[in-house]
This record gives structure tokens, C-alpha cells and sequence, in this order.
């Protein structure tokens, strides 16, 4: 995505580890194989995406690089990243002027030959091949558990205690709501005020200028209407950090 792109970044992980487990046979493939069968594709790029990339549970896409990630997930949901950090970093055809909250949805690569599509029918989750087009090569977000994707038992349940095939412990770092790829991350939702910006800025722009997305910023923003955009912004906790971000 070209320009500048208002976020807000509010590292809202939701345990301090991760306990939970995919359905059994619909477990993560591990390092080794999957690093095996993504060596049979010429397109996939290991240094961008790093050497564990899709190699256990975690939400890959969504830029919470942490260096002592690993599979156990004992220093909690993260994982650890390659030169590529962020989802629009890694998947750039994307539309980030619009929310893309799978980007903070967990999954791993999975074995197809036993994580079976009764296995998968019997907890309401997929395992999807590759857009690499290795064989063997398969994914699920379901099996992994978050607020997203989550194995269901019985297949109708939703994510809450009465659920019997999750813990409620994520293996996400954000929910769908916190999730910076989100138009509108949760405590940065617009305020539909621009009063701010006086008659003449409204007379150069519209009189609805600045109350709604899309947060693609244009090239001739003015500098009142940066600061409107900064003072309108109200983070709903310390943790919640207004972040002007360059794409590259």
C-alpha cells in the first residue's frame, strides 16, 4: 500500500501462554516438514517469511515479532518473524484501506492425510491446500485456537465455555477487534466529528471530511486535519499507542 496508513497498535495479548491444542491428527506438521516440502516451491520466499513461518500456531501475519517464540508457546501468543514483519508487508496486493482481521487469525500447516475431513466435519474447521501448489502442503486456521478460528464441539458451538474443544486460552497476540489490520481497531473507531477543522478546511474538502474511513491519508492532506485525526483518536488504555505508519 502506497502512503501513510493511521493505525492504532494496541498489543492486547490475551494470556501470558498458550495451553490449548489442535484436534488431535489436525496438529501443526512441525519445522522440519514444513520447511521441506516449501523448499519444493520456487515462490516462496524463507527469508521474508522466515524459517518457522506457518511451522506451529500463531497468527503469522499480524507483525508481533517476538524473538523467543516457539512452538510451546510458553512465553505466550507471538512468533518469530523473517524480513517481512507485518501483513502488508508480506501480502502487498491486499487492500489495507479496508480491514483485513484474518491477518491477526492463528494457523499452522497441517497434515491432510490426518487431519481427515471426517476429523474436520466432527470440529467445524478446514485444512486448505497451499496457493503454493505443493503437495502435502496444507494449512488451517480452525484447528488453532483464537476468537477467529476455533474447533467446535458440538459443531454448532460458539467461542465460550461451553464449547469442549477450546481452553478459551489464544494462541492469537490480538482479537479480531484489536487486530491493527482492521480499518478501525478497537478504541481507534472514528468519531464521526470533524468540527475542528473549520469552515474553510470543509470548504476545501467536504463538510464530511475526516468523519469516516477510508484511513488511506491523500497526498494534500493538510496539517489541520493530521492534527484533527490525532486529537479525535482516544486510546481506551496505556497500552494503546497512536502509530503513524509508511508502508513500505
Amino acid at each position: 500500500m502506497r502512503g501513510i496508513k493511521l493505525s492504532g497498535f494496541v498489543f492486547a495479548s490475551l494470556v501470558l501462554g498458550c495451553y490449548s491444542a489442535p484436534p488431535k491428527g489436525c496438529e501443526c506438521i512441525g519445522k522440519t516438514r514444513a520447511l521441506e516440502l516449501l523448499g519444493k516451491s520456487s515462490q516462496h520466499d524463507k527469508a521474508a517469511f522466515g524459517e518457522e513461518y506457518g511451522t506451529y500456531c500463531a497468527a503469522w501475519e499480524d507483525g508481533k515479532c517476538t524473538p523467543d517464540s516457539e512452538a510451546s508457546c510458553k512465553s505466550g501468543p507471538g512468533h518469530k518473524c523473517g524480513s517481512k514483519k507485518g501483513c502488508n508487508d508480506l501480502w502487498p496486493s491486499y487492500n489495507f484501506d479496508v480491514s483485513q482481521a484474518w491477518c491477526c487469525d492463528s494457523w499452522c500447516y497441517v497434515d491432510n492425510t490426518t487431519c481427515t475431513k471426517e476429523i474436520q466435519e466432527q470440529y467445524g474447521i478446514s485444512a486448505d491446500p497451499s496457493w503454493l501448489n505443493v503437495p502435502g502442503l496444507y494449512y488451517s486456521y480452525g484447528a488453532c485456537e483464537d476468537d477467529q478460528s476455533f474447533p467446535k464441539e458440538p459443531k454448532d458451538a460458539k467461542y465460550d465455555k461451553d464449547n469442549k474443544a477450546v481452553t478459551l486460552v489464544s494462541y492469537a497476540a490480538y482479537t479480531a477487534k484489536t487486530c491493527p489490520f482492521t480499518a478501525q481497531p478497537d478504541g481507534c473507531e472514528c468519531t464521526g466529528i470533524n468540527d475542528a477543522l473549520g469552515d474553510a478546511e470543509k470548504g476545501k474538502h467536504g463538510a464530511d471530511y475526516g468523519k469516516v474511513i477510508p484511513l488511506h491519508i491523500p497526498g494534500d492532506l493538510s496539517v489541520p486535519f493530521l492534527l484533527l485525526l490525532i486529537v479525535l483518536t482516544r486510546p481506551t488504555s496505556p497500552l494503546d499507542q497512536l502509530s503513524l505508519r509508511t508502508a513500505n
